[in-house]
């Protein structure tokens, strides 16, 4: 995106035809460079707030917000800094992929490659079909020789298969000197997407996969966590109930308000007391609540006693959670 901004403003130097902004020009590119800035920092914000927190947010006034507006602020200008002078450093110095990459890959691996075998010798006069242009040089964003084989700089662009079938096509020579393809796809003439280590790699990919289904066929609308209030064991009501306080914080985790119920699942003969209302919770909202759960003498299991709290919609479970209930020691 930003080098199609800056092709804009400066002409597109793969094409020949550099014209470095000045004056307001150059005001002018980098003023669009930083609303494109926001605007990514933005979709960044929003997997974090959902659509309709983020409406309120930026149609709101700043100091309501104030946290969250230097938040964007800073990854706005970080974003700026990197595409508008950082750049392809990212790439060579900081970004982890290459690296990784050289792991990974082995001769089998397709990814962007020179034909060295159709292309050597170079030259303007040599017998392969690589005249030595170095125009593949030129148009690579990290500015690598691709010649020189898979580099850990390398993004796979394909800007140099363009430049170099445009090359071949001037020459009248055939297409793909540099081309998706494998180190054994050049030695043989063949290249195989399925071999051990694709096969592996997707196997892997599929349980990831097969994990976040899972985790999101098990995500609940709401989410909550129970802790006994600080300090306090249990408390003797009359001869034959005993009662515990515990704090509980309900997250709401849909775009709709939360009209909430606590019932008491396990053990049945006991009782749920909240401070206040029965909670309502906002929508990507939270409530923090402190309740007293009260049990007879007779369902006591000695000093500790599972404990499960339905939380309720209406009628509709929406979560259990479970505890324990200190009791006197028999």
């Amino acid at each position: 995106v930003f080098r199609r901004i800056e092709y804009l403003f400066d002409g597109n130097y793969r094409k020949g035809k550099p014209q470095p902004s000045t004056g307001l020009k150059k005001i002018a590119k980098h003023a669009v460079f930083i609303a494109t800035s926001i605007f990514f920092t933005n979709a960044f914000l929003n997997w974090f707030t959902g659509p309709e927190r983020l409406l309120e947010i930026i149609t709101g006034p700043i100091s309501a917000n104030l946290l969250g507006f230097f938040v964007m602020l800073g990854i706005s200008l970080f974003y700026y800094w990197i595409y508008a002078f950082f750049r392809e450093q990212v790439c060579t110095m900081v970004c982890p992929y290459g690296r990784m990459q050289g792991v990974l890959i082995d001769s089998k691996t397709i990814t962007v490659a020179y034909d060295y075998k159709r292309g050597e010798p170079r030259g303007p006069k040599a017998k392969g079909d690589c005249i030595n242009c170095n125009r593949c040089v030129a148009v690579c964003p990290t500015g690598i020789d691709i010649k020189n084989g898979t580099q850990l700089e390398c993004v796979n662009c394909t800007a140099c298969i363009d430049e170099c079938n445009q090359v071949m096509t001037s020459l009248k020579r055939p297409l793909n000197l540099i081309r998706y393809t494998s180190v054994e796809g050049i030695e043989k003439g063949k290249s195989k997407v399925l071999n051990a280590r694709t096969i592996a790699y997707s196997a892997v990919l599929a349980l990831l996969f097969t994990a976040l289904a899972v985790v999101i066929a098990k995500k609940t609308d709401v989410d909550t966590t129970i802790q006994r209030l600080p300090g306090t064991l249990y408390q003797q009501i009359d001869a034959t109930t005993y009662s515990n306080v515990y704090n509980i914080k309900v997250v709401n985790k849909t775009a709709a308000e939360k009209k909430l119920t606590l019932k008491l699942l396990q053990p049945l003969n006991g009782s749920i007391t909240i401070t206040g209302k029965q909670p309502v919770v906002s929508r990507h909202s939270n409530v923090e609540s402190v309740i007293m759960v009260k049990l007879p003498k007779n369902v006591l299991n000695g000093k500790s006693t599972s404990l499960q709290i339905g939380i309720f919609e209406g009628e509709n479970l929406l979560e259990t959670i479970e505890t324990n209930f200190f009791g006197p020691t028999p």
